[in-house]
């Protein structure tokens, strides 16, 4: 059922059926959005790769998606368990399966990279292949500079990556 702008009410109105089933539609197609959302949730194995280190050890807790229509929410919580490669980009992939729908360099999501030597970076997700996510600083101009990049720092045990992103899959 499709959303309709309700009317205004005013004390003593009595409601008509139809108006009563009109409220009652919206109600319904939420609950059924939610819970869509709620037990839809998948939990998928990301890779996380920099550089020559293409799979790098890692705990995770909370790697989900979710996909509604043409349209995927990805959840990801990760903590690196081993090290990565400095001065190249840090980078998680999408569950298997799936293509990210256009060009790649889209923003796509928030997020932040906790370096436990030093401090966390607040970021934005970015598509950075038709697979795969990095992250980019907040005060970065340009897409290119990736964290691992920009700022130069290799994946260390402890570091831990947050990400949410609303990705356009085909």
């Amino acid at each position: 059922m499709a959303y309709v702008t309700p009317g205004t009410v005013a004390a003593g109105d009595v409601a008509t059926a139809a108006a009563w089933n009109v409220v009652v539609g919206d109600i319904v197609d939420h609950e059924l959005y939610v819970s869509a959302i709620r037990t839809g949730l998948v939990d998928y194995t990301t890779t996380l790769a920099q550089g020559v280190s293409t799979n790098i050890s890692k705990t995770s807790n909370l790697s989900k998606y979710c996909v509604v229509g043409k349209t995927m929410f990805i959840w990801l919580r990760i903590f690196a368990t081993a090290a990565g490669t400095a001065g190249s980009a840090i980078t998680v992939t999408i569950p298997s399966g799936f293509t990210i729908n256009g060009a790649s360099d889209s923003i796509v999501g928030s997020g932040a990279y906790g370096d436990s030597g030093s401090r966390d970076y607040v970021c934005q997700v970015y598509a950075k292949s038709t697979t795969t996510l990095a992250l980019v600083t907040c005060d970065q101009t340009a897409l290119s500079s990736q964290v691992g990049i920009s700022p130069n720092i290799a994946v260390a045990n402890n570091d831990s990556i947050i990400m949410m992103a609303t990705i356009p899959i085909t």
